[in-house]
């Protein structure tokens, strides 16, 4: 070897220091991220494989369920009911109104005439709006356009939605395709190197030459372990497009929180404070108590 081949192997050496450095720092940085995430530190790492069975078949059928269960599009439909439910509430206030107020009193000593005094009042009052100088017609018509323009927004969020739908499609398409790309190299560097080590053997080839194939070859697997951990991620990223990436269709708790059921919970509660755990069973908690209620339940 010359002494320009033995500068060569220093300075990938020490290039190969400097990125398992990078790499111990990032490592440490990941599982940082991780308990800070979850809560607890990671198990012993495998290979997380892609959500394929959770994703629907066809790019139109992934579009489709896009555009009825995304986020962003549920949202905007709601806000869309609230706009329109605004609209009828303004109006009302061109309607006449009906109000009923009834009063009772019973007093004693009120004078050293009378010993006792007892009045009972019932009054109906008919509210008819004559003249509101435009003021509420206005609001009628700026409601309107709120509401046209909540209708425009349910379209945006439906476009968004397909066209993020489309783009993570693509994405696992692409890495579906270079993920065999990568296992055709990876086979095809460990040929080389084999050769070239069997060259190296009878004197056709240098050490140095050994050491470039075993690079290529340790690259080719780095580049295939990327892009299994794109395609992971590309699916994954395709479950958030579609509004999918949630708990309960993961299945990653035993028990999520239902605001259905918390609603139907509260909804006729006119009385008390207590509120239901997830074990089912109920515990008062008065303002009082709150201190030693939230020491106990912490414990």
């Amino acid at each position: 070897m010359t002494r320009t081949d033995v500068a060569q192997a220093e300075a990938r050496h020490a290039a190969a220091i400097s990125q398992l450095d990078l790499a111990r720092a990032n490592l440490k940085s990941s599982l940082a991220n991780f308990e800070r995430t979850i809560g607890r530190p990671p198990d012993r790492p495998h290979d997380q494989q892609p959500c394929f069975k959770l994703l629907p078949k066809t790019l139109p059928a992934a579009i489709d369920i896009a555009q009825r269960e995304t986020p962003a599009v549920i949202g905007a439909l709601y806000t869309e009911q609230a706009a329109r439910h605004n609209v009828d509430l303004i109006w009302g206030e061109l309607l006449p109104s009906v109000r009923l107020d009834a009063n009772y009193s019973h007093r004693y000593d009120t004078n050293p005439a009378v010993d006792e005094t007892q009045s009972t009042t019932v009054r109906g009052v008919l509210d008819v709006p004559l003249y509101e100088a435009g003021d509420v017609r206005a609001r009628i018509r700026a409601a309107k356009h709120t509401h046209v323009s909540r209708i425009q927004q349910i379209e945006q969020a439906r476009t968004e939605a397909k066209a993020a739908t489309i783009s993570s499609w693509s994405s696992v398409t692409a890495a579906k395709a270079q993920l065999q790309s990568d296992h055709a190299q990876v086979k095809a560097t460990k040929i080389a190197l084999e050769g070239v080590r069997s060259e190296e053997r009878v004197g056709q080839r240098t050490l140095l030459d050994v050491l470039n194939a075993e690079q290529e070859a340790l690259n080719a697997q780095v580049t295939l372990a990327t892009t299994k951990r794109n395609l992971v991620v590309a699916s994954y990223a395709l479950l958030a497009a579609i509004g999918r990436l949630s708990i309960t269709d993961l299945d990653a708790v035993e028990r999520a929180y239902d605001p259905e059921a918390n609603y139907n919970e509260v909804r006729r509660n006119w009385w008390g404070v207590s509120i239901t755990y997830r074990d089912g069973r109920r515990e008062r908690m008065d303002l009082w108590e709150s201190h030693g209620a939230h020491h106990e339940a912490k414990h």
